[in-house]
């Protein structure tokens, strides 16, 4: 071979590498656009027999209804002021007087009354609503005063505790707002002007303040006795997702601040008494620092060294937990990584290897489901006699697949991803109780994520933490089958009658089943 021909055959040679690597450049960006296309416009389904290919690929379909919601703006906007804008004084909302109107007494018994003579009376008023109408519910209370024995002094019946001391929102309008946005994901701006149908005008901030109040007042305690209970449980499910916050005004800052909502809940099955509880947490950033100072206790008293199990994805912000608390162990959700060759598969027209990955991975959601009915010893039992089979097919399917692919390929990474933690994605063959998937918490926290596309943005921390709150006594309620709504009511007019604030104290109040005798 000549000299010219020897550096044509070089430039041949070198030329064919820069194409192989363009190659698997243009697949590896083109199967992120097609994943970023579908995100946007996409079916959210990943229901296997929506799949693209010639035929019936599968088994029949099973859904994991898991939506790789985009981060989207929560709450209710504040008005802004310059900093340099004197903040004006609040006004006092003033109740009309056309509204209907309904009198209570709270009257000294016979009894005590005999041989009094009435003085005079205190009324109060306050907005009250029942379903359909607003009214004004005025509460009377006579004062006596003995007219052989001036000592004794005046005498009434006690004024009743309310959630607003002072204030003039009935609990159970503040249990309608409450309702509507945080059950309902409606604004506080919307349920205003519904109200002003009625005749009622209220100001924005005046009703926020009052519901930041009954949650920081009343309801935390609630949720201190909650997560008393959730940390009894051995095993559970944690996620998060982007909760924006309005900055400081004066800061500087002109984006809203990309806070968080963690979600946190047990997900007993059909033979276990205990309740599910559902737990929300408003944290400033997604650092695994807050998940540690949550579940730094998170042990069994007797056994310190009991393992404690952990459903979650498998995000680096929990690395510094398991290497901290080893007896929490991790149990990394199936439904992740069977979408991450979902997203792959439904590209193609003609059957690949995502398709074969996505068959695989739906028998052991289909075992999930036979095995559903059955108690946690007898999944086990089944699990490590028929799902360990199974999963030694897909290890042994996508390792070897592995060596043929280039390390940049979308399918080597989606390989990768389940490899790489292959002992946290078969850790559910280890107790009943445990989980294929982490489905339970993405579902919570659809809630959250409905929300904040209607109302936008918390207006504040403050704001944040108090929808945390609502969410997680809400949530929890309709968790064992409670209807929130009249579960708040008789919990916001029943809280300010204790003096106490620890678990005994609000125990009976919970909304879980069988609260009074825990």
């Amino acid at each position: 071979m000549t000299e010219l021909e020897t550096k044509q055959a070089a430039i041949i040679q070198s030329q064919a590498s820069q194409i192989a690597v363009q190659a698997f450049q243009i697949e590896k960006l083109t199967a992120e656009l097609l994943l970023l296309k579908n995100r946007l416009f996409g079916r959210s389904s990943e229901a296997a027999d929506l799949l693209a290919v010639q035929g019936q690929l599968f088994a029949p379909p099973q859904t994991v209804e898991i939506d790789p919601s985009k981060p989207a703006p929560t709450l209710d906007r504040t008005p802004k002021t310059s900093p340099n804008q004197k903040p004006q004084q609040a006004k006092r909302e003033v109740i009309s007087p056309d509204l209907p109107r309904e009198t209570r007494l709270l009257d000294l018994p016979d009894e005590v009354k005999a041989g009094l003579i009435k003085i005079g009376e205190d009324a109060s008023e306050r907005l009250s609503y029942k379903p359909g109408s607003v009214f004004v519910l005025r509460t009377v209370r006579p004062r006596y005063a003995d007219p052989k024995n001036a000592d004794v002094g005046v005498q009434q019946m006690p004024a009743l505790p309310n959630a607003i001391p002072g204030g003039i929102l009935d609990e159970s309008i503040l249990t309608e707002f409450a309702i509507n946005k945080f059950a309902d994901n409606i604004p506080l701006s919307r349920s205003i002007e519904r109200f002003s149908r009625f005749g009622v005008a209220l100001a924005l901030s005046t009703v926020s303040e009052n519901l930041i109040t009954v949650a920081e007042l009343w309801l935390k305690p609630m949720i201190h006795a909650l997560w008393q209970l959730l940390k009894q449980r051995n095993c559970l499910h944690v996620d998060e997702t982007v909760f924006p916050t309005l900055p400081e005004r004066g800061s500087g800052v002109r984006q809203t601040l990309k806070t968080r909502l963690w979600t946190y809940l047990n997900d007993p099955g059909p033979d276990h008494p205990e309740p599910p509880i559902i737990l929300f947490h408003y944290t400033d950033t997604k650092a695994g620092v807050h998940v540690r100072d949550i579940l730094k206790y998170w042990q069994d008293p007797n056994d310190p060294a009991c393992p404690r199990y952990l459903h979650a994805d498998a995000a680096s912000n929990y690395d510094a937990l398991y290497r901290q608390y080893p007896h929490i162990r991790p149990v990394n959700c199936w439904a992740h990584s069977r979408r991450k060759f979902y997203a792959i598969a439904k590209e193609s027209s003609s059957k690949i290897f995502a398709h074969e990955a996505v068959e695989a991975i739906d028998i052991l959601f289909a075992y999930e489901r036979e095995w559903a009915s059955l108690t946690a010893e007898s999944r086990k039992t089944n699990r490590q006699s028929e799902a360990t089979k199974q999963l030694s097919l897909i290890h042994r399917m996508m390792t070897e697949k592995l060596i043929t692919l280039s390390p940049n390929s979308a399918t080597a990474q989606a390989i990768n991803y389940l490899l790489k933690r292959w002992d946290n994605f078969t850790r559910y063959t280890e107790c009943g109780d445990l989980n294929l998937s982490n489905n339970a918490a993405e579902r919570a926290l659809r809630k959250a994520a409905i929300g904040r596309k209607n109302f936008l943005f918390a207006g504040n921390e403050r704001g944040g933490e108090a929808a945390a709150i609502f969410y997680s006594l809400i949530e929890t309620a309709k968790a064992n089958g409670i209807e929130p709504s009249q579960w708040l009511l008789n919990a916001l007019r029943e809280l300010p009658k204790r003096k106490g604030s620890n678990f005994q104290d609000v125990k009976d109040l919970l909304p879980v089943k069988g609260a009074a005798s825990l």
